[in-house]
């Protein structure tokens, strides 16, 4: 896709609750920023809680339509953090958590 130029943006939804307990990634949105996004103008918009979520979309599709670059809360596509990061980690919860769904 990014080979195309087709820019890659993420709503990584970071809410708690006992289904996130077992399967959600602690920092979704560094994941989301190492591993997720790419692109011209990529960016992060994290969803802490329910209540934030229509006013994250809102944003985002108004970002994504406009082109405009907002600074809060929008990890740009070339931040890169220098330590390495997992990008297998969402195959991992999955791995560790699979024998739910394996039980007859």
């Amino acid at each position: 896709m990014l080979a195309r130029r087709i820019t890659i943006n993420g709503l990584p939804l970071m809410t708690r609750d006992a289904f996130s307990d077992r399967w959600s990634i602690e920092d979704l949105d560094e994941y989301y920023g190492r591993c997720v996004i790419g692109g011209p103008g990529a960016f992060v918009i994290p969803v802490l809680d329910w209540d934030q979520f229509a006013d994250a979309v809102q944003r985002k599709l108004v970002l994504e339509i406009s082109g405009y670059k907002s600074p809060a809360q929008v990890l740009p596509a070339q931040y890169r953090p220098a330590d390495p990061y997992n990008s297998r980690i969402g195959e991992e919860i999955w791995e560790r958590n699979r024998w739910i769904f394996d039980q007859p």
